[in-house]
C-alpha cells in the first residue's frame, strides 16, 4: 500500500462511525438526563389523535380540545417532576395529573387552574416510587364545558452504578 492511500476497511469503519453518531444525536439528551439518575421515558397515549385537528374542523370547539404539549417527566430524588406546555385550545379551565401503578387505583398528584401561562409544572413528592417499577402519569385538560383530553407518559425511575 502507497503512503497517504485510504483502504476499503477504513472508509467503511469512518461510514460506520457517521451512521451511529446520526442514529445517537437525538438520543443524547436523555442519556444526559439518564446519567445524572434519571427517568426512562415514554408517551404512550393521547386521545386526540396526536393533538392533529381535521381540516375544516375548529380547534375550540369541545369535540376537539386539545390535550397539553410536551409533557416531560423527570425522576430526581424520589420525585417526579412533569412539565408540558399549555393545550393550544380556547376556554382551557384547568389540569390534572395523575399517577398509576399497575394493579393499583391512580392517585391524584395535582390540580392547576388554567392561567395565561405557557409552561405548567408539577411534582410528584407523594411517596411511594420505586426503582424499577413502571409508573403512567396522565396529564388532563378540562374546558369550561366539562370536557377532557388527556395524553399519558410511563416513568421508570433508575439509578446507573
Amino acid at each position: 500500500m502507497k503512503k497517504g492511500t485510504i483502504t476499503i476497511e477504513v472508509v467503511v469503519i469512518i461510514l460506520l462511525v457517521m451512521l451511529v453518531l446520526i442514529f445517537a444525536i437525538p438520543f443524547i439528551s436523555n442519556i444526559k438526563t439518564l446519567l445524572k439518575g434519571g427517568t426512562s421515558i415514554t408517551k404512550i397515549d393521547s386521545d386526540t389523535n396526536d393533538g392533529k385537528i381535521a381540516q375544516g374542523q375548529d380547534a375550540s370547539s369541545p369535540q376537539n380540545l386539545l390535550p397539553p404539549r410536551n409533557v416531560i417527566p423527570v425522576y430526581y430524588q424520589n420525585k417526579v417532576t412533569i412539565s408540558w406546555l399549555k393545550s393550544t385550545s380556547q376556554r382551557i379551565e384547568s389540569y390534572s395529573v395523575s399517577r398509576e401503578e399497575e394493579g393499583k387505583p391512580p392517585i391524584n398528584i395535582c390540580d392547576l387552574p388554567a392561567k395565561d401561562l405557557e409552561k405548567y409544572t408539577c411534582i410528584d413528592d407523594k411517596g411511594g416510587l420505586n426503582i424499577g417499577t413502571k409508573y403512567k402519569y396522565t396529564v388532563t385538560t378540562y374546558d369550561i364545558n366539562g370536557q377532557y383530553s388527556e395524553v399519558a407518559v410511563e416513568v421508570v425511575p433508575n439509578r446507573l452504578s
